[in-house]
């Protein structure tokens, strides 16, 4: 009998390395820091498109006050780069999550992966808006046959909304699912 064991786990993405897998994101980091956005504004490394896209998927660890506004600016942030920045600033947190979970939603084993004899682990990177849903998933390892499923439970999913200083934020985390014979 297959059965699906899963975990939850809120981890930063300089301890687990599971984020750099395109382009942008090994160039601007996940988060995306200040820094790294200064150094790449100012070197012309990626086009607008790209920021901003990336911006929206790995968030800021930075708070767009007016004295970072105009360090941005000077460093030819355009003003779509801005406005990705003040939409998409994120608090990542750190260790192991279960409790945070209100409903983790236990994805099913696909039969083209029972059929071949799949099994294994997927990680889905995920994204929970300030009320504790599940906004953006994306497989960022595992098997081919098995992400699909895990990204749909992912998404299904919701979780206490998380504060700080008493207000609710936005936080990205991943789900562990291990796909077990």
């Amino acid at each position: 009998m297959s059965r699906i064991l899963l975990s939850f786990g809120i981890l930063t993405a300089l301890s687990c390395g599971l984020f750099a897998q395109v382009k942008t994101e090994s160039i601007l980091g996940f988060p995306v820091t200040k820094q790294k956005l200064v150094q790449v504004l100012k070197s012309k490394q990626l086009d607008e498109p790209e920021i901003v896209a990336t911006i929206k998927t790995n968030g800021v660890n930075f708070q767009l006050t007016p004295a970072v506004e105009r360090e941005l600016k000077t460093s030819r942030a355009t003003s779509r780069v801005i406005a990705a920045v003040r939409q998409n600033y994120r608090i990542t947190m750190v260790g192991i999550a279960n409790g945070k979970a209100t409903n983790l939603v236990t994805p099913t084993y696909p039969p083209a992966a029972k059929a071949v004899r799949v099994f294994g682990t997927v990680n889905v990177l995920v994204v929970i808006d300030e009320e504790g849903q599940v906004i953006d998933a994306r497989a960022i390892s595992g098997h081919p046959l098995l992400k699909q499923s895990a990204e749909k439970a992912a998404l299904a999913s919701t979780f206490i909304p998380t504060t700080l200083s008493k207000q609710k934020v936005k936080v990205t985390g991943i789900i562990v699912y291990n796909f077990v014979e």
